[in-house]
């Protein structure tokens, strides 16, 4: 199912909240869920193993339930199996969102998108190449991050060679203008500038996040409420190294996944203590598996 979509502004969306039960001893997705091929042990539970392997996961759906594409991050499982009109409406949503952490793990589901829709996530996953597939090149300038990412800046000068980037100015409703991307590439302004342009609002980080000029790699449900307690962590890492789940309001479950990505497998022994209770809330079975396996 090919995707066409325009970027809209939409509503901040929480992730899919399950607490996903234990599979049963010799479960034909246990099997498929080799741990030791992501850097885990052959004890590691097959969610764990599938927010690190695509495979993995779309075995779990089929055994589980849709729940897990959204929660895990696999856009391409949303758009196999839910239903045009919800798939669609997902897809969507996350764009408008800035979202680029859905898609990160997933880059085949440019297969199934085109148009605008495949500008945002290729421009996200696959910026040196954006600009030679783009249906628009003004949605792959405006969709090209720069948090982080200074070595993405000459894509977004040479595409301004071509695009009147000067013209198309910043609004406060919500919408990074291609001048400020442009001035942040030539270095004429850096990212502190263009966040002050605007008073600090949920529409405000939603724009700087759909202009990759803050970090996406968490939902903006968690981006928006940490930004609206406590301004000044703006620019900062979804996931610091001080990150603790419990000092946010109303965390969900689509964040944990992204949380133990960003460590990563040789990293999980070092989770947070209050993580790990957030952890436990949703996935019992990961926290027992980092407990008894602290030596990874």
């Amino acid at each position: 199912m090919k995707r066409n979509l325009k970027i809209l502004s939409a509503l901040v969306v929480a992730g899919v909240g399950v607490a996903w039960a234990l599979l049963p001893p010799g479960s034909a997705v246990a099997t498929a869920c080799d741990g030791t091929a992501v850097g885990l042990n052959e004890t590691a539970p097959a969610q764990l193993v599938a927010i690190f392997d695509r495979d993995c996961a779309a075995a779990l759906v089929d055994e589980q339930g849709l729940g897990l594409a959204y929660d895990f991050g696999y856009p391409s499982l949303v758009l196999q199996h839910a239903s045009a009109d919800e798939a669609n409406a997902a897809i969507d949503a996350t764009i408008a969102e800035g979202d680029r952490g859905f898609f990160a793990n997933d880059p085949a589901v440019l297969e199934q998108l085109d148009g605008a829709a495949a500008d945002f996530v290729r421009a996200s996953l696959f910026p040196q190449d954006a600009l030679a597939a783009a249906t628009d090149p003004s949605v792959v300038l405006q969709s090209v991050p720069l948090w982080n990412a200074n070595q993405n800046a000459p894509i977004i000068i040479a595409g301004c060679e071509t695009t009147d980037c000067d013209a198309n100015l910043t609004d406060c409703a919500g919408y990074v203008g291609l001048a400020d991307k442009h001035a942040i590439a030539t270095g004429e302004k850096t990212l502190a500038d263009v966040y002050a342009s605007c008073p600090i609002s949920p529409t405000w980080v939603l724009g700087l996040r759909r202009a990759g000029l803050v970090d996406t790699a968490c939902t903006s449900t968690l981006a928006v409420n940490r930004v609206m307690d406590a301004p000044e962590t703006l620019g900062d890492a979804c996931f610091p190294a001080d990150f603790d789940a419990q000092t946010l309001p109303g965390i969900g479950s689509a964040d944990l996944p992204r949380l133990l990505r960003v460590r990563g497998p040789s990293g999980l022994a070092d989770i947070e203590a209050g993580n790990m209770l957030t952890l436990q809330s949703f996935f019992p079975s990961i926290v027992t598996y980092i407990t008894q396996n602290g030596d990874l």
